[in-house]
């Protein structure tokens, strides 16, 4: 395993990642941020250790933003977005009948969600099709939020 150092901010630590990507591991700690996985990112890893890893929302913003992204896994985090956020936003193009996409195999494991207005998650996708696109794997998820667990538009 090589490391690309030690960050104090997760973002930061995306951002340092190699073209072909890489495994982030969250320490335990309260991470006052909104992360965003930007188009084009691939095999990236964000690996927590459950519910003592906290990521808290700063903005409106989703607290982790997935855009047109493939074989992205995000696994023992505890989410907290805002007051009028969305946890976790998977967003990709419209497209039509099985033509593949950019956002392909999402993989979300062990999470645990907080959102009061918004959805836990959210995606923002024109796929038609199965729903390979995302994975989720683990029945102890746990997710709290006012609205829909996972809206998909």
């Amino acid at each position: 395993m090589h490391s690309w150092g030690d960050f104090q901010k997760i973002q930061d630590a995306i951002n340092s990642l190699p073209p072909a990507g890489g495994e982030i591991c969250v320490l335990p700690g309260e991470y006052k941020e909104n992360l965003t996985i930007k188009a084009g990112s691939q095999n990236i890893t964000i690996k927590g250790c459950g519910k003592r890893s906290r990521i808290v929302a700063v903005t409106d913003d989703p607290v982790i933003h997935v855009s047109e992204s493939q074989h992205i896994r995000l696994e023992s985090l505890a989410i907290f977005a805002s007051e009028k956020g969305i946890g976790v936003l998977l967003d990709g193009p419209d497209l039509k009948g099985n033509q593949g996409g950019t956002l392909r195999d999402i993989t979300l494991e062990k999470l645990y969600l907080e959102a009061a207005t918004r959805s836990a998650i959210e995606a923002h996708i024109g796929f038609g099709g199965d729903d390979s696109w995302l994975r989720h794997r683990d029945e102890r998820s746990a997710f709290r939020c006012a609205g829909d667990f996972l809206h998909r538009r």
